[in-house]
């Protein structure tokens, strides 16, 4: 259990799992369709969560097995933390422009 919990933690604070999410999820959300950018922020997120064990380390034990499926948690735990942030970012644009008056 405690290598299941370093090993999300470890992906939680990847700045290369954290930077390509952020990229995935902006490009989506510039989509005009809202079901298109929720399937390609599916996409980016168990796609990059497999190909980073399976692809890029070469891996194919379970471990990898078990970092793919920790992958899928912890990068919907980051896409959130991003669609967060998006959400005050648009809100204080949003506020800011308004008009007065």
């Amino acid at each position: 259990m405690s290598a299941l919990i370093a090993i999300f933690i470890a992906q939680l604070l990847d700045p290369v799992r954290i930077g390509v999410l952020a990229l995935a999820t902006w490009l989506c959300r510039r989509t005009g369709s809202s079901v298109i950018s929720w399937i390609g922020i599916a996409v980016a997120v168990v796609g990059l969560a497999f190909f980073i064990p399976f692809g890029l380390m070469g891996r194919n034990d379970s471990l990898a097995a078990m970092s793919a499926f920790v992958g899928i948690a912890s990068h919907t735990a980051i896409v959130a933390i991003v669609l967060f942030v998006a959400r005050l970012v648009d809100r204080r644009k949003n506020r800011d422009v308004a008009p007065t008056g």
